[in-house]
């Protein structure tokens, strides 16, 4: 039951992570085209070279992304195929990608917010996508957490009978 319920979970963690992968895709995308204004990207200087400058801003964005792509796949591994033997390599992966979409949600959060009463805006819609995806994938991860890491019962747990 509890590895159906990990795969119903990690499903979910895929659709969140497809809708983070969209709006960052678009986000990146404007960037390099030039339709987004240099002011915001504050404090960064673009040069004429975009498509560097771009690559640049956002590849910790896309270094967690592909972190997070891997620890899917080992928490598939490890739940179907019995392919990884401990449980806690697979929760720490899930911290650390966790920890690190957070940064990630509360960055797409605060520009989502920037785009509030703009609905016309094609970079605000990107935006608001990173930032539901990061929300779906942050919900999904604790999720995941609490149904992989929960405690099989097993023989070894019985209690020892008395011999006297």
């Amino acid at each position: 039951m509890s590895k159906v319920v990990s795969l119903l979970v990690l499903l979910l963690d895929l659709a969140g992570l497809a809708i983070a992968i969209g709006g960052l895709g678009k986000m990146t995308d404007m960037c390099r085209k030039e339709e987004v204004s240099s002011s915001l990207f504050s404090g960064i200087f673009l040069t004429d070279e975009r498509a560097y400058d771009c690559g640049v801003h956002f590849s910790l964005e896309w270094w967690i992304v592909s972190f997070h792509v891997f620890c899917i796949f080992a928490a598939l591994l490890a739940s179907f195929v019995d392919a990884l033997n401990s449980k806690h390599i697979i929760l720490h992966c899930f911290a650390i990608s966790t920890t690190l979409f957070c940064w990630l949600g509360q960055h797409a959060i605060q520009g989502a917010y920037a785009f509030k009463d703009d609905t016309s805006s094609t970079y605000g819609k990107a935006v608001k996508a990173l930032a539901a995806g990061c929300i779906t994938v942050l919900t999904t991860n604790f999720l995941f957490a609490f149904t992989y890491g929960r405690q099989e019962p097993s023989d070894a747990a019985a209690p020892i009978e008395s011999k006297a």
